[in-house]
C-alpha cells in the first residue's frame, strides 16, 4: 500500500491519468482525508472532486485538534453540498457528521476501507459502536465488494460497491514472465498482525531452491530469531521506493499476498494485475470474486497449504500468464461501469 503521511499540509490532489473518459471538477463537492492513499486519489480524480489531504504528525491528541480545526475550516470555506471522506480516519468521518447540521447538511460520501466496516485491529467497544453509526449516518457508504456491502445493509447503511481501480505503474507493463528457472515469488508484506509471515517463511524452507521468494518491508518488524533462520531461498528486501517495488514485482513470475482479514482485497492484488503478473491470494468470498481468474488460492493459511499453493502455481504459470493479458482490460471495464453510476449520484446531488 503507497501513501506516506508527511508534513502538515492540506493539497488538492492531481489528476493521474484520464482513462476511459474526462473528468471536469463536479461543482459545491469536497473531498478530505487525514491519509495520504492512492485509492482515495485516483478515485477523486476520476470523480472529479477536490481532494485535501490533511496531515499532521504529532502525538494523537495534538494531531486530532489540528486535524479537525483544518477540516472545520475547510467545510466553512467551501459550504460544499456533497462531501467525500476517507474512513478510515474513522476521526474524520465522526467529525463531519456531527458538524452536517452546523455547515450546510451536506450529503457525506463515505469511502470505508476494510477497518471501517469490520474493525479488525481495533475490534473492541467503543470503536465498534462508532463504527455503526458512521455506517447508518453517512448517505452513501463505498465499499470494495459485496459481503462488505452487506454488513453495511444489516447496520441500516447504504453501500456502494466500487473496488480500487487498477493503479498507473511508473512504466509500461511487460509479457508475463516464462519460467527460466526457479520460481521468483514477490510477497508484498508490511509485517502486520493479519499477514502469515511465519507460515510463508516456513512453506518456503518445505519448498527448496527451485523457488525464491523476496519478502518485502521493512526487516527489522520480523524477529531476529526468526531473521537468523530464515531459509536461503528467502530474502528480505527491507523497504522499497517506489520504483524499486514496481521493479521487483516486474521481475517476478508470481506476487503473494495473504491476509487473515476476512473480504479483504489486498492491494498487492491490484497491482499484480495492473502489471500483468498472476497471484497466489487469500481465497475469502470477495477476493475470489474479484481475482478469481488470475489467482490461485491456499485451502488454509498454513505451511504445507501455501506451499502446495505455490507448486500448482508454478505448474499452472502458462495458463494464469494468459488469463492476466484476458483480465486486466475486464477488470477496468468493469470498475468504469460502476464508477459512472457513483458519479451520477453525486451529480443528482447537486
Amino acid at each position: 500500500m503507497t501513501g506516506r503521511l508527511g508534513d502538515e499540509r492540506s493539497t488538492a490532489a492531481e489528476i493521474p491519468r484520464e482513462t476511459g473518459e474526462p473528468q471536469q471538477r463536479l461543482p459545491r463537492t469536497l473531498a478530505i482525508s487525514w491519509e495520504q492513499h492512492r485509492r482515495t486519489r485516483e478515485l477523486c480524480a476520476w470523480l472529479g472532486l477536490p481532494l485535501h489531504e490533511v496531515t499532521f504528525t504529532a502525538p494523537r491528541l495534538k494531531r486530532y485538534a489540528k486535524l479537525a480545526k483544518q477540516t472545520l475550516s475547510l467545510l466553512s470555506q467551501h459550504r460544499p453540498k456533497v462531501l467525500y471522506v476517507q474512513n478510515p480516519s474513522l476521526m474524520l468521518s465522526l467529525l463531519v457528521l456531527a458538524a452536517r447540521p452546523f455547515l450546510g447538511r451536506y450529503k457525506v460520501i463515505m469511502d470505508a476501507h476494510n477497518e471501517a466496516v469490520a474493525p479488525f485491529t481495533h475490534a473492541y467497544w467503543p470503536v465498534t459502536s462508532l463504527t455503526r453509526h458512521a455506517l447508518r449516518s453517512a448517505d452513501v457508504t463505498i465499499v470494495t465488494n459485496a459481503a462488505l456491502a452487506d454488513q453495511v445493509r444489516d447496520v441500516g447503511g447504504t453501500p456502494h460497491v466500487l473496488p480500487d481501480r487498477l493503479p498507473t505503474p511508473p512504466f509500461a507493463p511487460t509479457e508475463p514472465l516464462k519460467l527460466d528457472g526457479p520460481l521468483r515469488v514477490m510477497v508484498v508484506a508490511t509485517y502486520a498482525a493479519d499477514e502469515p509471515i511465519a507460515e510463508i517463511i516456513e512453506a518456503a524452507r518445505m519448498l527448496g531452491d527451485q523457488y525464491q521468494l523476496s519478502i518485502t518491508g521493512r526487516e527489522t518488524k520480523l524477529p531476529a530469531e526468526q531473521r537468523a533462520r530464515l531459509p536461503a531461498n528467502v530474502r528480505q528486501t527491507g523497504f522499497l521506493s517506489e520504483e524499486a517495488y514496481w521493479e521487483l514485482m516486474r521481475d517476478s513470475h508470481i506476487v503473494l499476498d495473504l491476509t487473515l482479514k476476512p473480504n479483504c482485497l489486498v492491494c498487492g492484488a491490484y497491482e499484480s494485475l495492473a502489471l500483468l503478473r498472476p497471484m497466489v491470494l487469500t481465497g475469502n468470498p470477495a477476493t475470489v470474486d474479484l481475482f478469481g481468474k488470475v489467482a490461485l488460492f491456499p485451502n488454509e493459511h498454513d505451511a504445507a497449504s501455501i506451499a502446495e499453493c505455490l507448486q500448482r502455481s508454478r505448474a499452472q504459470l502458462g495458463q494464469l500468464n494468459d488469463s492476466v493479458l484476458t483480465e486486466q482490460p475486464r477488470f477496468e471495464q468493469r470498475w468504469l461501469e460502476h464508477g459512472r453510476r457513483l458519479r451520477d449520484k453525486i451529480s443528482s446531488w447537486i
